[in-house]
């Protein structure tokens, strides 16, 4: 498996309902599963056991990770934004529990009627709203940077970080289970 990108998010309706709906969102509409993308989750639990390992860091209380990976078989088609335009049916807005996105979520047509679609939506803006007020979403992806959203007052801000100069400068301790390094990010 080839590892492709990672969100890490604190969820506003739990990590199991969460987990439905980018389930939902990714196999649904973005045909991951049958292209073959798949999501691995961890939650605050799962990674205390992977920290014990060495794989990753412990998630912050309330946070959960899913990484993207694929077999490699059709990674040309691999994407994380929709371009099905499809309108939802009620069927998706119950079963995946895409209600939950809110009123907010959706764009409107010229008549200000709410287009439940994911037309040119992508995967990022989904895990934002899913999001709490006040948290942070991070990606990562291949390459040296990061991507971070905020959601504050109902809104999302959006930047991609250049991690070089933090990892060229930060000194390397050695890190215990009980040791909370953090760092302060302006957006």
């Amino acid at each position: 498996m080839s590892f492709l990108a990672s969100y890490i998010f604190k969820p506003k309706h739990g990590h199991e309902v969460a987990t439905k709906i980018i389930q939902g969102f990714c196999d649904g509409f973005l045909l991951y599963e049958s292209d073959g993308f798949y999501l691995n989750w961890r939650t605050p639990k799962s990674s205390a056991r992977a920290y014990e390992s060495n794989n990753h860091r412990h998630l912050p209380e309330g946070y959960i990770e899913f990484e993207i990976e694929t077999d490699g078989s059709h990674i040309d088609s691999w994407s994380e934004a929709c371009y099905d335009d499809r309108s939802l049916t009620a069927q998706d807005m119950t079963e995946n529990f895409f209600v939950l996105l809110g009123d907010d979520f959706w764009d409107c047509d010229e008549d200000g009627k709410k287009l439940h679609n994911f037309h040119e939506r992508e995967l990022s803006e989904l895990v934002c709203a899913l999001s709490t007020e006040d948290s942070r979403t991070v990606s990562f992806g291949g390459g040296r940077t990061a991507w971070i959203g905020e959601r504050k007052n109902g809104k999302n801000k959006y930047k991609s970080v250049d991690l070089l100069d933090y990892a060229l400068t930060v000194p390397i301790v050695k890190e215990s289970a009980t040791q909370d390094n953090q760092l302060a990010l302006a957006l």
